[in-house]
Order: structure tokens, then sequence, then C-alpha cells
């Protein structure tokens, strides 16, 4: 079950972090499309003839094969169907590997439809169970798959990342549905030392962790981009465990138009934990996660995050009491703004133990669609309240128009990011007399 819900808000402006990212992101965002049709391209059909993969007729029939045929920068086409592991994809060298691409005949380029036609790499074989599915130690793509079934639970690197395990590389990991994948830490993805990935229009549901980052975890020095992800049901089952939906340690994620919905977690942040991390988190909604300290976001040891217009309301700790974010202190104190906290008295009323009050926070129900739709129905208090001037780069180059460089635009649902609601009043920023549209507006409204 793919689950697609609209962003909310918009994104907080770090510029100077964004610059940085855009100079390291640019190239990792160019693969999101095809490449030049001068590319050679190795073909892949589970059900083909197993031939040397230059074209559909004499298709490979695992992608491993395509991978060490490959050169470096070609283009990977995988056939819809199923392809069982039993053993780990090494993805070792900078090829864009895509899924989606229909049974029958020579589908092309526009041909390919990543929802309409499933491409599932499952770590079970039906004897043997893959720690990871995909090894990554190279700036690939991995676009256009489901990714499910991976069992992290050796030891060393092989405790970590079931899904995804990368490993000192800037991967672009984009349109997957990762679930039900299981490893000691990172149970969908487990991004190591400097692994700079690009995480863009993914889902990640019921990935389970032990210890830590139920769906990802991102370890050390690591500038993550996440932006238009839904995390749902993703989970942690030690008692001291962090981070049911994401654990930030020592690393500057740029979080973006995401929601974040049902993680659980027995011990500290069930969507977010942060460990010496100042990720900005933008656009984002938060609900219905559980924790027994930050149902939402916990930060420790020095994590400062940035938190711009984002929603968070209905999380709850253990006992069911709201519990948004949670904060061990003195050393860990985010900047929030443009903001609607349950519990947080709003900007008028701010509680300080949720960190510093950025101005424009509000403590009023958003009035979400229901049932498991985020969005927000009419006359919600959240419509044309945000921030503008937050918007950040488009770092993942949503619209595919390589301008790196503008502000985002779209939301979740890919509809524009900037759109005013004539029926509301406008309580964001810039002030309504600017000639700039404010948003929070859903777009099913």
């Amino acid at each position: 079950m793919k689950v697609n819900v609209s962003g909310l808000f918009k994104m907080q402006n770090n510029r100077i972090f964004q610059v940085l990212c855009l100079a390291l992101f640019c190239v990792l965002a160019l693969s999101l499309s095809p490449l030049s049709s001068a590319q050679a391209t190795e073909y892949v059909d589970a059900a083909g003839p197993g031939g040397i993969g230059s074209s559909w007729a004499d298709a490979h029939t695992n992608i491993q094969d395509a991978i060490d045929t490959a050169d470096a920068g070609e283009e990977i086409w995988v056939r819809q169907g199923t392809y069982n592991l039993g053993y780990q994809i090494n993805v070792n060298k900078v090829v864009h590997i895509y899924g989606g691409f229909p049974l029958g005949g020579t589908p092309d380029w526009g041909d390919r439809d990543w929802e309409a036609y499933e491409t599932t790499v499952d770590g079970v074989d039906g004897i043997d169970v893959a720690f990871h599915c995909f090894f990554v130690t190279a700036d690939a793509t991995i676009d256009g798959f489901t990714i499910t079934g991976g069992l992290a639970d050796g030891s060393g690197i092989h405790a970590r990342g079931a899904g995804i395990y990368t490993d000192l590389c800037s991967p672009t990991i984009a349109n997957c549905y990762i679930w039900g994948n299981n490893a000691v830490t990172g149970g969908g993805i487990y991004l190591s030392t400097t692994s700079n990935a690009m995480i863009t229009r993914c889902t990640f549901e019921v990935n389970g962790a032990e210890i830590s980052g139920g769906a990802i975890y991102v370890n050390d020095f690591v500038s993550t981009i996440i932006t238009n992800c839904t995390f749902t049901e993703n989970f942690v089952t030690d008692v001291l465990g962090n981070g049911g939906g994401i654990f930030n340690y020592q690393s500057d994620s740029i979080i973006t138009n995401c929601v974040f919905s049902g993680q659980t977690i027995l011990h500290h942040g069930g969507a977010i934990c942060n460990n010496g991390s100042n990720p900005t988190i933008t656009n984002c909604t938060f609900s219905e996660n559980q924790a027994s300290a930050g149902g939402a976001i916990l930060n420790a040891n020095t994590s400062s995050p940035t938190i711009t217009n984002c929603i968070l309301w209905g999380d709850t700790d253990l006992e069911d009491n709201p519990n948004e974010i949670h904060n061990i202190v003195p050393d860990s104190v985010p900047i929030i703004a443009y903001c609607d906290i349950q519990g947080s008295g709003g900007s008028t009323s701010w509680d300080t133990s949720l960190g510093t009050d950025g101005g424009g926070n509000i403590d009023v129900n958003p009035l979400f669609v229901g049932g498991l739709d985020y969005r927000i129905a009419a006359g919600s208090p959240a419509i044309d309240a945000a921030d503008n001037d937050a918007l950040p780069a488009d770092l993942a180059d949503l619209d595919g128009d390589e301008d790196f460089g503008e502000e985002i635009p779209y939301d979740l649902d890919d509809n524009p990011r900037l759109f005013n609601d004539p029926a509301t009043t406008d309580s964001g920023y810039p002030p309504p007399m600017m000639p700039r549209t404010l948003t929070w507006v859903p777009t099913n409204i």
C-alpha cells in the first residue's frame, strides 16, 4: 500500500547550509532524470532469457548481472516483477537503476510507471534471507522499486540497513516503497559515515529496528536530503531504543514535505530522535507517533534542530498523554517558528521547555481530514499561516528543471507549494499586503 498525503507547510531557510548542500547534491539530483539517449543501457527481466542484457530480447534475469556488466554511468532498466534475492545486490558502480517498466513488448522511458508496474526487490528467496536488499558503495541511483524482506540480524555492518545499506557514498534513492525490512539499526536504510544520500518521494512503512532508526539511521557527519517522503508505522523494539522513524546521529539533515504517522518506540523520539544533530525540519506533519519521551521529536546531546512551518499534533507518551517535543536540557534547544504544536501555548503563551519561540506559533487543533489523511480540512487555523521566507532551495529538483537554486515548488502531493486561500485571513509571513501567497493549504480543498 502506497501512502500519498500532502505536506502542509513551508520549509525552513538555512541559507548557508543549503548552499553547501546545493553544491554537494546538484550532480546527484541530475540522476533523477534519464541520461542521454546515447548512453548505453542494460535491461533486466525476471522472466527473460538470461542473455547479455543489451536489449529486452536478451535481458538479464537479475539486477546483479546487469550491474556487473554495466560500465560506470550506464542506466539499468528493470521490468515489472519480483526479484527474490537471498543475497544482497552489490551496487559498487555509479550506475542508475530504474524499476517500473511494463511486461511485454519493448517499453521505452515514456512507458515507465513505477506505481502501475511494481518492481519488487525481495530479500527472501524461499530459502535464504539477505542481510541487505541493496548494499551501496557508489554514487548510484535506485529509483522506482518496492524494497522489502531484508533482515540485518547479523553483526557489524550486517546488523545495519536491511533495505539499503550505504557506505562512503552519496546515492540517490527516489520513488521507492520501502517496507517490512528489519535490522538491529536502520531497518529501512542505514547511511554510514559520509553517505550523503538524497532520498525523494519514498514511502517507509512497517520497517523495524531493534535499537535505533526504524526507517532510517543517519550516521556520523552525514547531510542527507529527505524530501516528499512518508513514514508510517515504523518501530523500534528495545526498551532503550531511539527514533522510530529517523535516528540522526551527529548529522545535519534537511527534512522537508514529509509526514510521520503511527511510529512507535518504547524510549526516545517516536518519529525522530536527534543525538548531537541539528537537522532542518520544515513543511512536515507529525501525528499519532508514540514514545516514552518526545512522541514526535526528541533532542539530546547538543541537538538544536530548526523546526519551521510544521504541525505536531496528537503525538503522545506511552500513557497516551500529549507529548510532542522533549529536549534533554540544557544543551538541546530547538528553534521553532510558524508551527502548530499541541500543548505549546503558541507564541503568546509559549512553553519554553519545547525550545526557542521563533514567532508565529499556534496551539489550535489543525483539523486533519481524518482517518489516515493528514491533510488539513477547510477552516483549519493552519491555512495561510506559514512563513514563505522559510522556503528552501529545490535541492531535490522536484520539478525536473535542473534549477536547484529556486524555491521548492511542490508539496507532498506534487501540487504548488505556494497557494493562497482567499477565504482565510492571512496570519503567516510576509504580511497580507505583500505580493506573495501564503500557504498551509491542502490540495483537496
